[in-house]
């Protein structure tokens, strides 16, 4: 079973079904999509309820507290709903991985691949960021540290609870907000 997870609003619903029809597309493993949300209209809702039982995809809505993101930082065209994947661990608090994807992107291949990649000992595994060197300058990284694009995440849950709650996510926030220039990438 490949757990994946996004976010989305109103203004981007429609992404939402390029989304899926790619990634069932492209997929033969069982899928399961989580979609994070805050605010979706009802006619959106049920609108997804009849195009994912038409395309045969399994998903669940885990609507989330705006009020626990809404003060962080919204940098160009990110929204509060970005964020989002900072409760990684309380949308999946069973599960030993999950794999976050941008609802905007169009996936063109087999994901079953990455998704079930040995990750060792890493809290993360994706790709690095082409201006990474500076932005771990910037957050004050260690050298052998990768800055990694935000848009496609894979979480090794089982990793990650060794050493962090949700909580600790915010706490980082608070502690480096002055240095917080890509929100929730910065975090990751």
């Amino acid at each position: 079973m490949i757990n994946i997870f996004t976010t989305l609003d109103d203004a981007y619903y429609p992404r939402l079904k390029v989304f899926c029809k790619s990634l069932k597309k492209h997929n033969k493993s069982p899928i399961v999509l989580t979609i994070t949300y805050c605010n979706l209209s009802e006619k959106n809702l049920r609108d997804f309820e009849r195009f994912s039982q038409k395309i045969g995809l399994e998903y669940r809505l885990y609507k989330m507290e705006r009020e626990r993101t809404e003060k962080l930082k919204l940098i160009h065209h990110i929204v509060s709903e970005a964020y989002n994947k900072l409760f990684v661990l309380d949308v999946y608090p069973d599960e030993e991985r999950a794999l976050w994807i941008d609802v905007d992107t169009v996936v063109l291949g087999d994901i079953s691949e990455f998704y079930n990649c040995d990750m060792g000992d890493y809290y993360v595994s994706g790709v690095a960021e082409t201006k990474g060197a500076l932005d771990k300058i910037r957050l004050g990284l260690e050298e052998s540290g990768c800055y990694i694009n935000a848009g496609v995440i894979l979480f090794n849950l089982t990793q990650i609870r060794k050493d962090f709650i949700t909580e600790d996510f915010f706490e980082l926030y608070q502690n480096n907000e002055d240095k917080i220039r890509f929100a929730d990438q910065d975090i990751v």
